[in-house]
């Protein structure tokens, strides 16, 4: 076994060719351990900080790069259907790492995909990079990730607990905002219309609606026109039927001391003037 990187909490060690890397902390204990499924692939691993080190595995043969990582138990990862914590508890099919319908498709992942695990041992696994091959799956206390060529990540350990690693990858990794969001929308209320009216709201509904807050003496950060104030899903046109004098509502709403939001979305229907192709002979 050879010592490749080394850092004040934990040290890295490979056999085989790089086939296994293996993270020990200073009194030899193993906090995890990385096999890749290629014995013909190159490792580069680098002393990142005090607490990290920053891996690279390519696949010399031009396949896939396939790290097993094993711990004792894993959190993090992509939101799924079970919501299952530590995940090992549920194996995942081998996947791409995309997001997906969970309610159409409830083996697949949700929206919320983040690049970063953290084990109970203490050892955070992060991507910074946008690697859009990554592909994530789980069987038994391993976590499976895998990409074309090449694997980039970063291993931390931070103090003796996995919450020290955790507020160390947060505070050195993940930085924060530098400023500070309108604190409006944290004390006073988001209204909207959708909560109250679903889809039958109007120029009328929306004025009344503001007047109902104003007199019942409640604070508003601001007031949200959801649903069908557009002429179909995809055509972002002003439906005119329901708010045939838009600009004049909303001058109103501002007057009333409201700020205005709406409700959009990242898909068109098939009826739609922005779906349709005009072919082309």
């Amino acid at each position: 076994m050879e010592s490749i990187a080394e850092t004040s909490s934990f040290k890295v060690s490979s056999w085989s060719s790089a086939h296994t890397l293996l993270v020990t902390d200073k009194n030899g204990k193993e906090l995890v351990q990385l096999k890749t499924t290629d014995n013909d692939n190159k490792v580069d691993v680098k002393t990142h900080g005090d607490c990290c080190v920053y891996v690279e595995q390519c696949a010399s043969s031009g396949l896939k790069v396939e790290h097993r990582m094993s711990a004792e138990h894993w959190y993090g990862g992509p939101q799924y259907y079970t919501a299952r914590w530590p995940i090992e508890k549920e194996a995942i099919k081998q996947q791409p790492y995309v997001s997906d319908d969970l309610l159409l498709h409830p083996t697949r992942f949700g929206s919320i995909l983040e690049k970063y695990w953290l084990s109970s041992t203490g050892i955070a696994i992060f991507f910074t990079t946008d690697d859009a091959d990554l592909s994530y799956g789980v069987e038994g206390n391993s976590i499976i990730l895998s990409s074309d060529n090449k694997l980039r990540y970063t291993i931390c350990k931070a103090g003796s607990t996995l919450k020290d690693t955790h507020q160390y990858v947060i505070k050195h990794h993940f930085p924060k905002p530098a400023g500070l969001p309108d604190l409006d929308m944290f004390k006073k209320p988001i209204w909207s219309t959708w909560a109250r009216y679903k889809i039958k709201i109007s120029h009328d509904v929306v004025l009344q609606f503001a007047k109902e807050i104003q007199e019942h003496g409640f604070g508003h950060s601001q007031i949200e026109i959801d649903d069908t104030y557009t002429t179909n899903y995809g055509d972002m046109m002003i439906d005119t039927n329901r708010f045939p004098k838009m600009e004049e509502m909303l001058q109103e709403l501002k007057k009333m001391g409201f700020r205005v939001t709406s409700w959009i979305h990242p898909f068109a229907n098939y009826d739609t003037a922005a779906f349709q192709v005009r072919s082309v002979v």
